[in-house]
């Protein structure tokens, strides 16, 4: 015989021995248990004590909503619960006590205050006794309501029977759970007070590790057949080389996979609710902000400028150099006098027509003002014999009118700078002749020019370099082009400078930093470094900064709906840790159970303590044993939860919940 024959066959003999007897017929539940997981199972346990003992007839209420049988789906309900409670018998008592404990603690608060509306004498309770006298009323309500919803029967006097029992034990169970209650909640602050910050940092540790390893799973394909505990060691590995890399400013926040998001968005979250994250993250960004200027300079003055040298410095020492070198040949040459041959006086003539002597005339009022009369400018094309000291400053102004028609970052003339360039090359030759010694054939012009000629060149080289960040690629790569070792290296000292500029802005900062999508700044850096290796060097050091920069963000900004549901993630970590106290890996993720709970009980928000352990975690830069425990936190969660799914059968969610 079949059970649902044997059930059958005892439901006749009872009806049978009811007719005979006159008494109603017995409740017997011959309906079959709901074919649901242990951990469905272990959730319908546990309601029947916040709904005190009525969850079987709203089960069968609402499944006459859809045309179902009030009584053939309150009676599987119970049929459910009860097998559970055979198969699993401590956990169930644990999850009906639990249940039944948040549903007094509501009650005891929800009740008086309800009261005290109709019956203000209860509404500030000046006594023990006062207060006893409350909470056995509150007790005996309790009691009374959970003594009919637990009732099997329909008939009146059985549901009046178990109220009033179970009403009696509630008045009286009520003051004595009130007194002990309170010592109780006296060690429990204690215990919490002292063991609480490990929890929040467990509770902490595991938010992060989930950051960690979303990110990694993102950012790799093939980790479907891993576990949470792999990945979680893989993400550490990662995370530890990643911050080697970034340097000693990084902090965990920094170093999660395929940029970070998810960890990043983690901290985002934190700033956006109360606690200490917002101000430790404020302060991090702002000490940052304020030395990234500094730090992209040094990146470049170490391929640019090796020594650190400024410009103004670097000038100051060549000039220093010329004048050393130059200027005793300059003082033989500036004293004497040459004879104005018919090829020079016409030189001179061409000079005066095109302005050359006017800026001669103003050189030598300077130098007048400085020195004295002998410095006077006295040159005119009728001289039959002309000083020395008066062609060469006819030399340099024709050198300013040059340079006034020539391009200042490339150095390339017009076709007027041209012409005058030809004038000077005649000039230059005439006094060179003029100056020669018949026994030596050596020019003390030339000599002088050359002693000059060297540092002189290499100022230009600086100064074109000072201007390079305002070209382009192309007038950069003209611009060096012949230049030799030694100006090259003045032309990237002014480099440096022109970028050091740029870097002393936020807005030159960010056009550095976005050069990997800008070729126009990109491919002028390659000219300025001048070599590949120096540029690629230079562009890892602003990734890192770019990198760095990226928390900048963190807590600011519009952005509503993404972090609401990154909250609700971190509260929904938080009920799976809860249901993770009596562990149990025999059902799978019912959503609609987890959302139904949370409904009933409200929102359970992440606490304030275990925001900041986060907060504090993505912020610091842990130590090898810190990442060491970070990395064994998810396996050693997996193995509490293997534990407890071997003794009991509640459902625990997966951290993950693709997984």
């Amino acid at each position: 015989m079949t059970d649902a024959e044997e059930l059958a066959a005892l439901r006749r003999m009872a009806e049978l021995e009811s007719r005979q007897s006159g008494e109603p017929l017995p409740y017997v539940n011959t309906e079959k248990p709901i074919d649901v997981p242990a951990g469905i199972a272990s959730m319908m346990n546990i309601a029947q004590a916040p709904a005190m003992g009525f969850a079987d007839e709203l089960y069968g209420a609402a499944s006459t909503l859809g045309g179902g049988d009030y009584a053939t789906h309150r009676d599987r309900f119970r049929a459910t619960v009860d097998n559970f409670r055979k198969e699993y018998p401590r956990s169930a008592l644990l999850g009906s006590v639990s249940g039944g404990l948040a549903t007094g603690l509501g009650a005891a608060r929800a009740i008086p205050q309800t009261l005290a509306r109709f019956v203000p004498q209860i509404a500030a309770p000046e006594s023990v006794v006062t207060t006893l006298a409350n909470t056995a009323a509150v007790g005996g309500a309790s009691g009374m309501l959970q003594g009919l919803g637990d009732a099997n029967t329909s008939e009146p006097k059985d549901l009046l029977a178990g109220a009033a029992m179970m009403g009696g034990i509630g008045m009286i169970g009520g003051p004595v759970a009130q007194a002990v209650g309170g010592a109780g909640g006296a060690v429990a602050r204690n215990i919490g007070s002292r063991f609480g910050a490990n929890i929040a940092e467990d509770a902490a540790g595991g938010e992060v590790m989930k950051a960690l390893i979303r990110d990694l799973r993102a950012a790799r394909g093939g980790l479907e057949s891993f576990s949470d505990a792999q990945v979680g060691e893989m993400a550490i590995m990662q995370a530890r080389r990643r911050m080697q890399t970034l340097g000693p400013k990084a902090v965990l926040a920094d170093v999660g996979a395929s940029g970070g998001v998810n960890t990043r968005e983690l901290l985002d979250t934190l700033n956006t609710l109360p606690g200490q994250t917002k101000t430790q993250t404020s302060n991090l960004v702002h000490a940052r902000q304020a030395g990234r200027g500094a730090d992209m300079q040094d990146a470049a003055a170490r391929y640019l400028s090796p020594g650190g040298r400024r410009l103004g410095e670097t000038v100051d020492s060549l000039i220093a150099a010329r004048r050393t070198s130059a200027q005793p040949l300059y003082n033989q040459v500036h004293a004497m006098d040459v004879p104005a041959t018919p090829q020079l006086s016409n030189i001179v003539q061409g000079l005066d027509k095109l302005g050359a002597l006017n800026e001669a005339r103003t050189l030598a009022t300077s130098a007048v003002a400085r020195r004295g009369p002998a410095e006077a400018f006295t040159l005119t094309p009728t001289d039959t014999v002309m000083k020395m000291r008066d062609l060469d400053r006819a030399k340099q102004g024709l050198d300013a009118l040059i340079q006034k028609n020539t391009n200042e970052v490339t150095g390339k003339m017009n076709t007027t700078a041209l012409e005058f360039n030809k004038l000077r090359i005649a000039l230059i030759d005439e006094l060179d002749k003029a100056t020669t010694n018949p026994q030596t054939g050596v020019s003390i012009y030339k000599q002088a020019r050359d002693a000059y000629a060297g540092p002189s060149q290499m100022i230009d080289a600086a100064n074109l370099g000072r201007r390079a960040m305002g070209g382009n690629d192309a007038s950069v790569a003209e611009a060096t082009k012949g230049m030799t070792d030694s100006e090259l290296r003045a032309f990237r000292v002014g480099a440096f400078e022109s970028l050091r500029d740029k870097l002393g802005t936020q807005s030159g900062r960010t056009q550095v930093m976005n050069m990997w999508q800008e070729s126009k700044t990109s491919d002028k850096l390659k000219e300025i470094f001048g070599d590949e290796r120096s540029f690629r060097e230079f562009a890892a050091s602003v990734a890192k900064e770019r990198r760095l920069k990226m928390l900048d963000a963190s807590g600011q900004g519009s952005q509503t709906a993404s972090r609401e549901a990154r909250i609700e993630d971190m509260n929904a970590s938080v009920l799976g840790d809860v249901a993770g106290a009596a562990a149990s890996m025999k059902a799978g993720n019912p959503a609609g159970i987890v959302s139904g709970v949370r409904n009933v009980w409200g929102r359970m928000a992440t606490p304030e303590p275990v925001r900041d352990a986060a907060g504090n975690l993505l912020l610091s830069r842990p130590s090898a044993n810190q990442m060491d425990m970070l990395s064994q936190l998810m396996a050693a969660r997996a193995a509490r939860n293997a534990e407890g799914a071997a003794q009991s059968g509640v459902w625990v969610p997966s951290m993950d919940p693709n997984r």
